[in-house]
């Protein structure tokens, strides 16, 4: 690699890390953390937390490939995605118009991305969650969790407004909801054999006691044992957001 392309490359991380959440908002009733471990130096994937009228937005993101192309990508549909959520609330309409303003630019690069969106209310004690061909979001409720249904088409892979579902449920103190990328249940053993959705639902479902600092802290050292240091094959972003007691 060429000076050239190392202080690209150099530049490009420095903007993706400054661009990730360094202090998640404070928000009264919730309790939320979040890691993104790019695969190479900058890598596609991000997650976000976004606080508004008592509120709060949590994505998490993957656009499709790795390195410098997909990082570029993904920063275009962050700086939109933050736009086009302070302009609308209801879920179809944000990913109608985020497909509408970047689905063009990633078909044209031969991309697509996947993307989770929650909105919740600790107020009210409700989530309202879209998926647009993303990992399913995991909830952790006492000593259970469960995959939530909520499925539709990635952005970028059709011409017209994406085909999204939207589910809405109810929240109780203590609930912890986990949104991930591919790339931390595809990871591998030096076997082959791959890290998986149980395996992670077993885990947090053990850990959804502890604050979402921990939680998330305790995946991560999970994955890396896990893995046996043998290295990412993609990147790995994990959001966890927690309705505390007593809110």
């Amino acid at each position: 690699m060429s000076g050239g392309e190392e202080s690209i490359l150099t530049v490009a991380r420095e903007v993706h890390q400054a661009l990730l959440p360094k202090e998640v908002p404070t928000i009264q009733g919730l309790d939320l953390s979040g890691a993104t471990i790019p695969a190479y130096a900058v890598g596609g994937d991000y997650f976000d937390f976004l606080a508004a009228d008592g509120a709060l937005f949590a994505v998490v993101a993957d656009v499709m490939g790795k390195g410098l192309k997909a990082a570029l990508l993904m920063l275009g549909l962050r700086s939109t995605l933050r736009s086009v959520v302070r302009l609308k609330a209801d879920h179809r309409a944000i990913l109608e118009h985020l497909n509408a303003l970047v689905g063009e630019d990633l078909s044209r690069n031969g991309a697509f991305a996947t993307l989770c969106l929650g909105t919740i209310y600790p107020g009210k004690g409700q989530v309202v969650l879209t998926n647009a061909g993303h990992c399913p979001p995991l909830l952790v409720r006492g000593g259970t969790s469960a995959f939530l249904p909520c499925r539709g088409v990635a952005l970028g892979l059709l011409g017209g407004p994406p085909s999204v579902e939207t589910l809405s449920l109810d929240l109780t103190a203590g609930d912890t909801l986990l949104f991930y990328t591919d790339g931390l249940v595809e990871a591998r053993s030096p076997e082959g054999q791959k890290f998986g959705r149980a395996r992670l639902a077993e885990a947090a479902t053990a850990l959804g006691h502890l604050p979402a600092q921990t939680i998330k802290e305790r995946l991560l050292e999970l994955l890396e044992e896990f893995t046996a240091g043998g290295g990412q094959r993609d990147d790995v972003t994990l959001a966890v957001v927690k309705l505390q007691e007593g809110r």
